[in-house]
């Protein structure tokens, strides 16, 4: 997960996420810029979350490509430098008077359908062995507070 914290540091709450926070990294950034420049280089296309930019419908994403969702705060919705530089925009359809929903709905709805369609797909995206066992081993690093010192033990048996 890519953060922005231009004013606020975000904290997972390990209440509410009862435990998943380890299995999630967080990229902390100072400015939209740094943010956007950083998943780019990284091989990934800016898809913000808005009901009024030039938007396609959920359904139309294409899976096919690697996607970086942006979605704006509750008060303020997206920055104006997102908004400029995204390369596509989606919206969640909706009907009635309501314009948008609460960040995290609109961020579960988005990504239960982006993960559902690549799940129907053809398209070769799940982690391979060693980047399944990797993850594996850094959550078990944070996991064990004697991580180190087991680790030590394993190596010295070798």
């Amino acid at each position: 997960v890519n953060v922005i914290e231009a004013r606020n540091r975000k904290k997972i709450d390990r209440e509410i996420a009862m435990g998943a926070q380890k299995w999630v990294d967080i990229l902390r950034h100072n400015d939209s810029s740094s943010c956007m420049a950083a998943v780019r280089n990284k091989g990934y296309r800016v898809v913000a979350a808005s009901p009024h930019e030039h938007d396609i419908e959920l359904s139309q994403l294409d899976i096919s490509k690697k996607t970086c969702f942006f979605f704006g705060s509750e008060a303020e919705g997206l920055s104006e430098e997102v908004k400029a530089q995204a390369d596509e925009f989606v919206k969640i359809p909706m009907y009635g008077f309501t314009e948008s929903l609460n960040i995290s709905v609109s961020a579960a709805i988005i990504l239960q359908e982006a993960t559902q369609n690549l799940r129907n797909s053809n398209l070769d995206w799940k982690l391979s062995e060693e980047e399944q066992f990797q993850l594996y081993l850094k959550w078990i690093k944070k996991t064990l507070k004697s991580y180190d010192k087991i680790m030590s033990r394993y190596q010295e048996k070798g």
